[in-house]
């Protein structure tokens, strides 16, 4: 018998179906359902070696959790075969330079699964690979049924022979499949530069139709008053899918990448058995650039347009969905059609707009400086462009529709939440999410999952980090590991003080902290859009100025003294470790500066975030 792995041996001689959360710690799921078993992991390895973790390799468009084995090589894995179940992969090329010539060219690389009982071989299959031409860069499918040998312990080899050295086989998330009638699916939707107050159920809201979204709040509940954990796309989804807050990733940019060593969602319930999927619309959240594919077992995006239409994304949601029946699934959604530039179908151009107007008449009209934007050449009248971001929100809710019809997330836990909002003209800040202030910090958050009580609305002050905790705990994955606060907790009243609410702005220049509806604003460093100076403080009461247009500091001294003690207390107990740093390509600028970001970073990862100076006038206010 060759190499038994360690972890999967225990799971052997324990009798475990992956790891079910009831064993685990006794915990149920909504309505006391135990969690379902899941899918089993076949962690392989090298003869005499430790299985090494899988991590994600591109083909055509999709990463897949793989292992890359080169010709001539093995990978095993000892397992039970529970009854009713297949073993299901995936497989493809992945040349590594161009081809020399050598080699013997009448061999076709083939990948080989022998399974072994005891000595015995008991049974064989062999797959080749695509040829350079068919199919090259596609992933294949493969389910190899194992009745004959349920309840049986037996050994997977999965070995790679007849290709060049240049030439090594992808084989992707290997696992034993016991389908269930009641598998649950835990679904995210992160809809990126959606305001809160673009939602129809929204009290604040602004006339936006969005009838599938309110139907879905009113399904489940509605959290009023839930804040994002910084401006900016790919940092923000970092802090949802780690659940830590920007103080902790360190990530301040687009072009900053998630570090392997952090611990994220997917990897949280790939432990548990679950089958995990993500589909990105937005190029640079591709794994390759931003790091957040780790724990997934598939994902997919655009690497060569800059975005893709939520219509693409959720055409694939379906039949990704559909290919992993009676499977526990966890899949997150991200699209991206509320982001600037606004182009929303020519049936909903003018649907927030009068008839009778003409946008691009200059003597009506006359944008103001900072609105002149080069998507929307000739536009005279602001409200028109509102109007498109308005529109736009509109055709992604038309668009979710289709995916909430789908019968298996019609009974699935859900969240829908967005990374961060848009500024509109505030602080003369036109069609873009710049400073941190509730214009981008305020995003929606709705949950809904099986048996919950329905048309909730919850006040209180939440943060959108706490969603993973949340959804872990509504799958019955309570004793999983993982930050952050059951969001439920506000649901039922409990009477406790809400928290602190934190954030810090792209690139490091700003933090701000919010406690019972004042936000204090920290310029960590000069900074453009607005104009703020290093050290300066900024105080606003968010209950009665909810668009932070008079400045409180002055006023409110002694309170600004203490929110700003707790905000740098709070940022001084972490330094941002947890990013793999800047990818600074010509290339990745460019899409970022395309999409509108400026890449203007002012702390790297380990520094302290923010030091204050007794020469600084604003310092010697409050601490000198």
């Amino acid at each position: 018998m060759s190499h038994l792995h360690r972890g999967l041996g225990l799971a052997v001689a324990c009798g475990l179906w992956a790891c079910t959360p009831d064993k685990e710690s006794g915990t149920a799921g909504p309505q006391g359902r135990q969690a379902p078993k899941g899918i089993l992991r076949l962690d392989l390895a090298e003869q005499g070696q430790e299985a090494r973790p899988m991590s994600p390799v591109l083909l055509a468009e999709e990463w897949r959790n793989a292992i890359l084995m080169p010709p001539d090589s093995q990978r095993s894995a000892m397992a039970l075969v529970p009854p009713g179940a297949s073993l299901r992969f995936s497989y493809g090329r992945q040349e590594t330079g161009p081809r020399l010539g050598g080699g013997d060219s009448t061999k076709r690389p083939t990948l080989t699964l022998s399974v072994m009982r005891a000595e015995e071989q008991v049974l064989e299959k062999s797959f080749t690979l695509p040829g350079r031409r068919r199919a090259a860069n596609i992933w294949q499918e493969a389910t190899v049924e194992l009745d004959e040998l349920a309840g049986e312990s037996v050994e997977f080899n999965f070995s790679f022979t007849g290709g060049p050295a240049i030439l090594s086989c992808a084989l992707a998330s290997p696992r034993l499949v016991r389908p269930e009638d009641d598998a649950p699916t835990v679904v995210l939707i992160t809809s990126d530069t959606h305001r809160s107050d673009h939602l129809g159920a929204a009290r604040n809201g602004t006339g936006v139709a969005t009838p599938v979204l309110d139907q879905l709040a009113s399904e489940g509940v509605l959290f009023e008053d839930c804040f994002s954990s910084t401006n900016i796309t790919l940092p923000s989804h970092a802090s949802i899918l780690t659940g830590l807050p920007v103080r902790d990733t360190g990530m301040v940019s687009n072009s900053m990448g998630l570090a392997q060593r952090a611990r994220s969602l997917a990897e949280v319930f790939s432990e548990r058995g679950w089958f995990t999927m993500a589909l990105f619309s937005a190029q640079h959240l591709r794994h390759g650039l931003s790091g957040l594919g780790q724990g997934f077992d598939r994902m997919r995006g655009p690497t060569r347009e800059g975005e893709a239409p939520a219509a693409i994304s959720i055409s694939r949601f379906d039949r990704w969905i559909a290919s992993e029946e009676g499977v526990p699934v966890f899949i997150w959604l991200h699209v991206f059609d509320a982001h600037a530039p606004y182009e929303p179908p020519e049936e909903l151009r003018r649907r927030y707009y009068a008839a009778d107007l003409d946008p691009f008449d200059s003597e009506r009209f006359s944008l103001p400086p900072g609105a002149q934007v080069s998507w929307a050449p000739g536009i005279q009248d602001v409200n028109y462009i509102r109007g498109l971001y308005k529109a736009e929100v509109t055709n992604l809710d038309r668009q979710i529709g289709a995916l909430l019809d789908h019968p298996r997330v019609r009974g699935s836990i859900l969240a829908f939440t967005s990374d961060h909002g848009e500024v509109l003209g505030n602080h003369d800040l036109y069609f873009l999410h710049q400073g941190i202030y509730p214009d981008t910090l305020s995003v929606p958050l709705i949950l809904r999952w099986p048996g919950c009580e329905p048309a909730l609305r919850v006040g209180a002050p939440v943060s959108n980090t706490d969603v993973g905790r949340t959804l872990l705990d509504l799958a019955g994955l309570s004793a999983a590991a993982f930050p952050g606060t059951n969001l439920l907790r506000w649901t039922e009243g409990s009477g406790e003080p809400t928290p602190a609410r934190h954030a810090i702005s792209s690139g490091g220049h700003t933090a701000a902290i919010e406690y019972e509806g004042w936000l204090l604003l920290l310029h960590m460093h000069d900074h453009e859009s607005p104009t703020r100076v290093e050290h300066q403080v900024e105080l606003f009461n968010l209950n009665v100025d909810p668009a932070c247009d008079r400045d409180l500091v002055d006023a409110e001294l002694e309170r600004s003294r203490a929110l700003r003690a707790d905000l740098i207390a709070w940022l001084n107990a972490g330094k941002g470790t947890l990013t793999s740093g800047r990818a600074n390509s010509v290339g990745v600028a460019a899409e970022l500066a395309a999409l509108g970001y400026v890449d203007n970073v002012t702390k790297e990862p380990g520094e302290s975030w923010y030091e204050p100076d007794p020469q600084s006038p604003w310092c010697q206010r409050f601490d000198f």
